[in-house]
């Protein structure tokens, strides 16, 4: 009888000692859960940000992201980086806007393409911009197509686009480009041709039928300047663009300058005749950064993903295929994700206090581990070495190194784990607390494994 007693007395306290081990185990895996938990919410978040401007990118849409469309925001970049070339092109810009309002024309920031406006008053442009005023002169020289068609405050609804979408559109508007600027203009030839425009329309010339302006527009001229810039600069005022006739926008294309207007439109009129004005000038070029350089976007983003192509793969390969109405909601998700209740021993505990309570229970365990040891150290029962049992994780207690590792280092390794992982600030006194409860855990545990060691 009393041999059974003491057997089970043998049992009970090895049963006890395993029974801790698997408690320290277990909290040593919840930690890690939640640390690689905190490390997806840092990657998602940090990748949200990624995402969220890509979606922003996309949602501009090609129209607002065109060229044209930064050319005031390049002018000042063009001021701080060249302030040479700035000097040429700013004087050249104000003397054409001098002389298109001495003849009427409204042309301000708005025209310039100031805030939401569309760009009416061209003097930069890409290789493709060019390309493009190019074909849209020789379409005005032949159709007589009314020109400058307002698309301004366009945005991509696509409601099924996806990550892969956006990231191609950022590739396509976020590399360095080379672009040409107006840096002088014929402003001699330039007025005499507004003055036959204007002489022809006071003479109430036929709109229909060749005009001086016309042969004006096919003669040889050679570059020349004038220091004043017209009847605006003189205190004259003219009346072209006041009446019969509306500027419609400036464009340049190779060395030519373009300035086209056409008929005001009025009551039971057919197609309203346009015209163009041709005027030689020169062009420089440098290299600018990317238009979403100029677009309002977040720098440190744009930098970002520009310099790391890897980070661009990496987003692509993740979440290429997730829609872009799921990007908003992502690092929500994952941030009420990172804050839900933990069990522990059966009770769902607030993911803000877990480290401190998870401690509490710990020491609690460590007090425990050590009197269950200390008791077999007294019996002398060898509940280490002689007990055997068909329990997977007996391993735990079986092994010294793994034994050492889980009753000694645990702790540490578990107040790291919860502070690293935590979103939450405490006050010195709870991380005093902790700080304490894992030197007692440290403790207790060395010298429990001390103690193991004769068991």
């Amino acid at each position: 009888m009393e041999n059974i007693m003491e057997k089970e007395v043998f049992n009970s306290l090895a049963k006890r000692t395993l029974f801790f081990s698997k408690v320290i185990f277990t909290f040593l895996i919840i930690s890690l859960l939640i640390f690689i938990n905190f490390l997806d919410l840092k990657e998602k978040t940090r990748d949200s940000r990624y995402l969220i401007f890509l979606k922003n990118v996309y949602d501009k849409g090609d129209e607002n992201l065109g060229f044209e469309n930064f050319e005031l925001e390049r002018v000042t970049y063009l001021e701080n980086k060249n302030r040479e070339l700035s000097l040429l092109h700013i004087n050249s810009r104000n003397k054409l806007v001098r002389i298109l309002n001495g003849y009427g024309a409204p042309v301000d920031r708005t025209t310039k393409g100031g805030g939401e406006a569309m760009n009416k008053f061209i003097l930069m442009a890409n290789q493709s911009l060019l390309k493009k005023n190019k074909e849209s002169i020789e379409k005005l020289r032949n159709t007589a197509i009314e020109m400058g068609f307002d698309r301004s405050g366009y945005r991509n609804t696509d409601q099924l686009a996806t990550v892969d979408s956006a990231i191609t559109m950022f590739k396509k508007y976020s590399a360095s480009e080379k672009a040409y600027f107006v840096k002088g203009i014929d402003t001699t030839l330039l007025i005499q041709k507004l003055d036959s425009a204007e002489q022809s329309f006071t003479k109430e010339k036929s709109l229909d039928q060749p005009t001086d302006l016309n042969q004006l527009n096919n003669q040889p001229n050679p570059y020349t300047e004038v220091e004043d810039d017209g009847p605006a600069e003189l205190g004259v005022r003219k009346s072209l663009f006041s009446y019969k006739l509306e500027f419609k926008s400036v464009c340049f294309y190779e060395n030519t300058l373009v300035v086209s207007y056409s008929e005001r439109q009025g009551p039971s009129q057919g197609r309203l005749q346009e015209y163009f004005i041709k005027v030689p000038i020169k062009v420089d070029s440098l290299t600018f950064p990317s238009i979403l350089h100029f677009a309002g976007f977040d720098k440190i983003i744009l930098n970002e993903l520009t310099n790391h192509k890897n980070r661009l793969n990496q987003l692509k390969s993740t979440y290429g295929y997730y829609q872009l109405k799921m990007v908003d909601s992502m690092a929500s998700q994952e941030l009420i994700k990172n804050n839900d209740t933990v069990s522990i021993l059966g009770f769902d505990i607030s993911r803000r206090w877990f480290p401190l309570a998870m401690f509490l229970v710990l020491t609690i365990i460590y007090c425990l581990l050590y009197e269950t040891l200390n008791r077999a150290k007294q019996l002398q029962y060898k509940i280490i070495s002689e007990y055997t049992s068909d329990e997977t994780l007996e391993f735990m207690v079986d092994k010294k190194v793994i034994r050492f590792s889980i009753w000694v280092i645990t702790p540490l390794l578990l107040l790291i784990l919860a502070l690293y992982s935590s979103l939450v600030h405490y006050s010195f006194f709870v991380y005093g607390v902790l700080l304490l409860c894992m030197l007692i855990c440290s403790i207790l545990g060395f010298v429990s494994y001390k103690t193991s060691l004769r068991l």
